[in-house]
């Protein structure tokens, strides 16, 4: 059987693809893709080609599509060359975490990677699509390709074609998306302006939305890698965070926009549960169950757009016209969604329209929410002109009403001075447990809080022995609830030994005694409380505690002061802080680790064990005690 591909550029004869134009137009070649999926993950390059039971067969599919897999999936392309040139390998699914492609050179295999497990700087072709060039290779000869792809969602849309062919396919591509993104960028930028001037809260939600939605989508078809800084690729990986993120968004502002709880109340709790699944949906991303997080994702996501559908149906009943737009939006993207997850679950073809699907559904969907938030506001407008008319001609036939309103109104004023007294107590209360009270005072009366130099202070860590192996034991309530009871009773310890809380980094802790007022004993303090921890933590072992806790400290100076404009906190800077780090990872279980210019301060008060100078990283040989 003879198959002629394109301008006779490719012909698949039964087990191999035979060149025949340098300029070949880019084609389709996963029909004449052979595959093997290896459910283990295990087999080596060596395992498949020398694998007596491995067996490649034809896709039964356009284009092979293993939808959400654990599976490893390897393809072999049998390709002859009758001319030479520049030729290219495409697989027009960007979101695959891991691709190496095998190629016969002097007698033995070479290979390449891409995917998102790679940084871009290593990619060959950097490009939306993941893209291979064909090395050169003897003409008249059949050679063997293997291509491995790894990943949550496995799709594998071959093409080949001349370099000139693919680039001007990515071109065009590209085109196609940058007048999408400028179009969402113009909607996004016009909403949120609006929400700026009137803090009309639905427009916030609708342009989180469109932000992340957008983001979304750039990841999914390849861009995010080509536009977004290389340190920030870890982010993008959790697609199934950003699209819950873009989830919540459009819920709240379905809600909001919709006046649900006005004219739906009843319908509120599944919105709740909308917002639970989706909070859900990133604890688990967060926890590396992407399969799980996947399949909820599709699941949840699907929830969402029936449950906006209802809802716009509803309050279009109602006789709110501007819930016309809710409800041909979620319609339109009822659509899209539905065909976008059947690729998924391998229901429906992968190919240009269904792959498109979800971003186009998106594009019209915002351009309607769009019109929708505008009528809606135009509509509440025209609510509050009649309601204010009403209101006047009351208020003019009936003196004695608006006395009444006054006096009601003067009472609340009253009430809200109140509460915005206690309020004020509160916040008051909240910054003294988040900063020093003279940092905070200073905050307060001056709106800044200057940076300033501590020249003796002594410096606390503490650490948590084998802490990532014992919590892998634990459940994150089990973990939290235990980290909190060890924390809390540290964070007693510290207060009475008059040290000053700076932060915890995750299993860490760190104190400081010195500032910000001054104290003579600073490293006799620092000791003492640590001394205290241990007695803590051992007494918490013997009830059922799991840590066993490793303490450093070393004195000199330090900077200290508040951090950023928003959720502003206090720290600490300095050698100081970098050397107390060392002497906490050089310490031990049960042990406190002090540094020689501590050993100084205290060498009269305590009996310690001098351990030698020994290595702590970028601080060269330091000497070390034990405190006894």
């Amino acid at each position: 059987m003879v198959c002629i591909v394109g301008q006779h550029d490719i012909i698949a004869q039964a087990k191999w693809i035979t060149i025949t134009d340098h300029k070949m137009e880019e084609a389709n070649i996963s029909a004449s893709t052979l595959i093997y999926e290896d459910p283990s993950g295990l087999l080596t390059l060596e395992d498949i080609i020398k694998g007596d039971q491995i067996v490649f067969n034809s896709s039964t599919e356009p284009v092979p599509n293993f939808g959400v897999t654990k599976s490893t999936i390897w393809a072999r392309l049998d390709i002859m060359h009758k001319v030479r040139g520049d030729f290219k390998l495409a697989i027009a699914f960007p979101n695959l975490d891991s691709v190496t492609f095998y190629y016969p050179y002097q007698g033995r295999y070479e290979s390449k990677n891409t995917g998102w497990s790679f940084p871009l700087k290593e990619w060959e072709v950097k490009s939306p699509d993941l893209i291979f060039p064909l090395p050169d290779a003897p003409l008249d000869t059949v050679l063997q390709y293997y291509i491995k792809a790894k990943s949550r969602i496995v799709i594998l849309p071959f093409a080949l074609g001349s370099s000139d062919s693919i680039h001007s396919t990515q071109q065009v591509n590209a085109l196609y998306y940058l007048f999408y993104l400028g179009m969402v960028a113009m909607l996004f930028f016009y909403n949120f302006s609006i929400y700026v001037t009137s803090k009309e809260i639905q427009y916030l939600y609708y342009s989180t939305w469109v932000f992340f939605a957008t983001l979304f989508f750039l990841i999914i078809k390849g861009y995010s890698r080509l536009i977004i800084p290389e340190q920030f690729n870890f982010i993008l990986r959790h697609t199934n965070i950003i699209s819950s993120l873009g989830g919540l968004s459009i819920l709240l502002f379905v809600e909001s926009t919709l006046r649900l709880k006005e004219f739906l109340p009843k319908i509120i709790k599944w919105y709740n549960i909308g917002l639970g699944l989706y909070v859900l949906i990133i604890i688990s991303s967060l926890l590396r169950q992407f399969q799980l997080a996947s399949n909820l994702s599709q699941l949840v996501l699907m929830y969402t757009v029936i449950l906006g559908l209802i809802s716009g149906i509803r309050i279009y009943r109602k006789g709110h016209s501007f819930a016309k737009y809710y409800l041909y939006g979620f319609i339109v993207t009822l659509i899209s969604m539905t065909i976008y997850i059947l690729i998924f679950q391998k229901v429906v073809p992968f190919n240009l329209f269904t792959s498109n699907s979800i971003v186009v559904g998106s594009a019209i969907e915002m351009i309607l929410f769009s019109f929708g938030l505008g009528a809606k506001i135009q509509t509440i407008n025209k609510e509050k002109q009649e309601a204010q008319a009403v209101a006047f001609n009351a208020l003019k036939d009936n003196e004695q009403l608006i006395y009444q309103q006054n006096i009601s109104l003067e009472s609340k004023v009253e009430e809200r001075t109140r509460e915005l007294t206690l309020e004020k107590q509160k916040s008051d209360d909240l910054l003294l447990n988040i900063l020093p009270a003279e940092v905070a005072h200073e905050l307060r009366e001056d709106g800044v809080s200057e940076a300033k130099n501590y020249n003796n202070v002594s410096v606390l860590f503490t650490d948590f022995v084998n802490f990532t192996g014992i919590s892998e034991t634990l459940t994150p309530q089990e973990l939290v609830s235990e980290l909190h009871i060890c924390f809390k009773g540290i964070d007693e310890i510290i207060e009475k030994y008059k040290l000053e809380k700076i932060k915890t980094i995750g299993d860490a802790y760190l104190a400081v005694c010195g500032l910000p007022l001054k104290c003579d004993t600073h490293a006799i303090n620092t000791i003492q409380a640590a001394k205290a921890v241990l007695e803590f933590i051992e007494s918490r072992k013997k009830a059922g505690g799991l840590f066993d806790i490793r303490i450093g400290i070393h004195s000199g100076p330090v900077i200290a002061g508040i951090v950023g404009i928003k959720k502003f906190a206090y720290d600490i800077w300095g050698d100081t802080v970098n050397t107390a780090a060392r002497m906490e990872q050089n310490s031990e279980a049960g042990k406190i680790n002090i540094s020689g210019a501590t050993w100084e301060l205290v060498k009269h008060q305590y009996v310690t064990i001098h351990r030698g100078k020994i290595a702590a990283k970028n601080k060269g040989d330091i000497d070390m005690y034990f405190v006894s």
